[in-house]
């Protein structure tokens, strides 16, 4: 009996000692930077535009997963959810993969067509002469403590290099004109491979 109680009382000892030295030999592995471009980019006028060009680096980026190009603004703002959220409005939105003398078009998909084409890589790619384009319509896709994510379109990347991005508003939102908001061209968010 006196052994079991001598064993319990160092166990608490060896655990601490334990993790200690683990933590301490550890050296945290290096951040994957997820967001390509960040762009401040207003949504409450019609006919806006803006062309935003990013790198996409290995390291940086995991080609197995789609991009996206999101909106995101601050949480203190309900009704703006609310809105995005009942109406979904559109966004003209393009994207190219630039080559030294040219460029090529991406399909890129609103989040209706990405959950049709879910987890198919090649239906991602146009098998037409053009790529698929259409009005993408906002998808709020949820909020963190401090910002709402939404979710305008996807597309795929099958190389690093340099991309660029072309977002546009459609209508008038009004509502939108007093919130301050950012194109964000990025992985996804946590919506796996």
């Amino acid at each position: 009996m006196k052994k079991r109680k001598h064993l319990w009382t160092k166990w608490p000892l060896v655990l601490v000692a334990t993790m200690t030295t683990a933590c301490g030999l550890e050296e945290p592995l290096p951040e994957r930077r997820a967001t390509a471009a960040r762009q401040s980019f207003p949504l409450g006028a019609a006919d806006k535009s803006t062309t935003i060009d990013f790198w996409i680096r290995e390291g940086d980026a995991d080609l197995g997963r789609p991009f996206m190009v999101a909106i995101e603004f601050a949480t203190g703002y309900p009704r703006q959810r609310e809105y995005l959220i009942r109406s979904e409005p559109p966004l003209r939105v393009r994207a190219w993969r630039v080559d030294a003398k040219s460029t090529s078009e991406l399909t890129v998909l609103d989040m209706d067509g990405i959950n049709s084409v879910r987890g198919s890589f090649d239906h991602w790619k146009s098998t037409a002469a053009e790529p698929v384009r259409s009005m993408m319509h906002l998808h709020v896709h949820g909020h963190t403590a401090t910002e709402n994510l939404v979710v305008a379109a996807g597309f795929r990347v099958s190389d690093f290099g340099h991309y660029r991005v072309s977002v546009g508003t459609v209508y008038d939102l009004p509502i939108m004109d007093d919130v301050q908001t950012e194109i964000v061209v990025r992985d996804f968010y946590n919506m796996g491979k």
